[in-house]
C-alpha cells in the first residue's frame, strides 16, 4: 500500500523519475572519473574524489526520494519501488532500471486500446448544442461510448434514440487523442447535418435524458478553454498528451 497520496500525474511522476535515474547515474560517472583522475593526474590527491563523492552522495539520496514520492503515482506497488530504489547501489544501475521500465511502459501502451467516444457537433447560428448530463452541473458535447467499433452506426442511434433528431450526413471534423488519468481516450467528432426542426431543445429537455440543453457559442471562458479547437475552420486532427 502507497505511504502517500497519488499526487502526481503519471507524466509528471515518469519525468521526475527518470530526471532522477539520470542524474544518479551522472553522479556515477563523476565519482569514476574522479577516481581515475586521482590515479593518473593527481598523483593520490583526493580533493577531486571527495567532492565527486559529495555530488553523487546528493544524487543518491535524490533518486531515492524521487522513487518514494514517484512510485505510487506511477502504479508501482512499495515492494516494486523498493527494488527499484536498490539499483542505485550498482554503478548505473538506474540506467539499467530506467531502460526497463522504458520498455514496459511502451509495451503496455501499444497494448492499451482506448476507450472510444463520438460527440455531435450540431450549430445553429454559429452556436453548438450542449447537454447538462444528469448530477453532473456541467455542460459538455453531447456524445456516447462506441460500442462493438460500430462508429457511424453508434453516432445515428445516439441521435435518433437521445438527441430525437435524424443525422441525415455525416461528417468528420476531429479526432482527438488525450488520456484521462491512466485511461486512453479516442474522441471523435461528427458534425451532422440534421433535418431542420426548431423543437430540437423541446424534445431533448423533455426525454429526460439531460438536465438541460441549450445552444452555446464558445466565448464562454470554460467552454473556450474546453473546445476551442472547434473554432478551427479546417478539419483537425490532434493529440494531447
Amino acid at each position: 500500500m502507497p505511504i502517500h497520496k497519488n499526487i502526481f500525474s503519471d507524466k509528471e511522476a515518469w519525468g521526475i523519475y527518470r530526471l532522477s535515474a539520470f542524474g544518479e547515474a551522472f553522479g556515477w560517472t563523476l565519482l569514476i572519473g574522479s577516481l581515475g583522475a586521482q590515479k593518473y593526474l593527481m598523483h593520490g590527491n583526493k580533493i577531486l574524489v571527495s567532492f565527486a563523492g559529495q555530488i553523487h552522495g546528493l544524487l543518491f539520496f535524490a533518486y531515492i526520494a524521487a522513487v518514494l514520492a514517484t512510485y505510487a503515482s506511477l502504479g508501482w506497488s512499495f515492494k516494486k519501488g523498493f527494488l527499484i530504489g536498490l539499483m542505485s547501489v550498482p554503478p548505473y544501475g538506474t540506467l539499467v532500471a530506467e531502460m526497463w521500465l522504458s520498455r514496459g511502459r511502451k509495451n503496455k501502451e501499444k497494448s492499451i486500446k482506448p476507450f472510444i467516444r463520438v460527440f455531435v457537433l450540431l450549430r445553429d447560428q454559429g452556436k453548438y448544442l450542449f447537454v447538462e448530463k444528469r448530477d453532473e452541473n456541467i455542460f459538455s458535447l453531447p456524445g456516447t461510448t462506441v460500442i462493438n467499433n460500430d462508429i457511424e452506426g453508434t453516432m445515428r442511434d445516439y441521435c435518433k434514440d437521445i438527441l430525437h433528431t435524424k443525422a441525415v450526413k455525416l461528417n468528420l471534423k476531429h479526432i482527438l487523442r488525450h488520456q484521462i488519468k491512466k485511461e486512453q481516450y479516442l474522441d471523435i467528432f461528427f458534425e451532422i447535418n440534421a433535418t431542420k426542426d426548431k423543437n430540437i431543445l423541446i424534445k431533448i429537455n423533455n426525454s429526460k435524458n439531460f438536465d438541460n440543453a441549450e445552444f452555446f457559442t464558445l466565448n464562454d471562458k470554460i467552454l473556450k478553454k474546453s473546445f476551442n479547437f472547434l473554432e478551427k475552420k479546417e478539419n483537425i486532427f490532434l493529440k494531447k498528451s
